[in-house]
């Protein structure tokens, strides 16, 4: 297995190096982060309207996005979208 692999290999590199691997590692969420902020960018705005809503659509465009990705990728977007948290405006009657 190449993880196997990867261990072995990890367990041969100085301290130094395990250190710039560590590094490497840590600075995924944020490379992954960049990526999606150009996605992002260059995509179009869609307008949504209440009631309009394709349930079906949505859920197959949800799975759509997450094919391809790999666990790593995928704990790292939800790890994302997660630090932020936005109090509802409690005032409006939306």
């Amino acid at each position: 297995m190449i993880l196997d692999e990867i261990y072995k290999i990890i367990d041969r590199l100085t301290p130094e190096q395990r250190q710039q691997v560590k590094q490497y590692l840590d600075h995924q969420p944020d490379v992954l982060r960049d990526e999606i902020d150009t996605i992002l960018a260059a995509a179009q705005p869609v307008s949504l309207q209440a009631g309009t809503m394709n349930i079906d659509q949505l859920l197959q465009a949800a799975h759509e996005m997450w094919d391809g990705l790999e666990e790593g990728e995928i704990e790292a977007i939800v790890q994302a979208m997660n630090e932020e948290y936005v109090e509802p405006d409690l005032s409006t009657d939306e």
